[in-house]
């Protein structure tokens, strides 16, 4: 079963927060946001703006846009 872009980007920006070894709680402080409310974005990323989601991908320094280009990339692909 193809995962949707949501629970793709939701995995995706779990990893990097992962790999950058920060809590949710230290992302959230970082967006001066609660912790609770960046649980849901995490859950929930295909509702944030563009901009919201570029900030995560700068604290957590990776690039959102490459994981866009590379899902649309495989998208195409199965197309």
């Amino acid at each position: 079963m193809k995962k949707n872009l949501n629970d793709s980007l939701s995995d995706y920006i779990k990893l990097i927060r992962f790999k950058s070894k920060k809590s949710q709680k230290d992302v959230a402080k970082e967006l001066n946001i609660s912790r609770n409310t960046y649980s849901i974005w995490e859950k929930n990323p295909v509702q944030l703006k563009l901009d919201t989601l570029i900030e995560i991908g700068t604290i957590l320094n990776n690039d959102i846009i490459i994981f866009f280009n590379q899902y649309v990339a495989e998208c195409n692909k199965e197309k």
